[in-house]
């Protein structure tokens, strides 16, 4: 099995370069410029797009995802050992564990 030096080695690069080239060949100049300008009006809309969302109450936010129950069991019992060391620190007894239900 040959190993591949650059990218241009690769065989699909090369039939993308050949298919490139037929593409060209069967586009005439208008044709050529209406793409152009729909490719320039999509630059533009994806550009405004990202804009109004900056500026809108929801630039920024992503969604969390959803927690696991065993994340949630997890972060319970992180909770419990955290609130029980502190409270041996203060000299008090340390809270009951509750089961978490899910």
């Amino acid at each position: 099995m040959a190993t591949v030096q650059k990218f241009e080695d690769m065989i699909c690069w090369q039939k993308a370069r050949e298919l490139t080239r037929e593409i060209y060949k069967s586009l005439n100049d208008e044709t050529f410029k209406r793409l152009s300008y729909l490719c320039e009006d999509c630059s533009v809309l994806i550009w405004r797009l990202i804009q109004s969302l900056k500026v809108s109450k929801f630039g920024g936010l992503q969604f969390k995802k959803e927690k696991t129950k065993q994340q949630l069991r997890a972060a319970k019992f992180q909770k419990w050992l955290d609130d029980s060391e502190e409270a041996r620190k203060r000299g008090e007894e340390p809270p009951e564990f509750e089961e978490f239900d899910g």
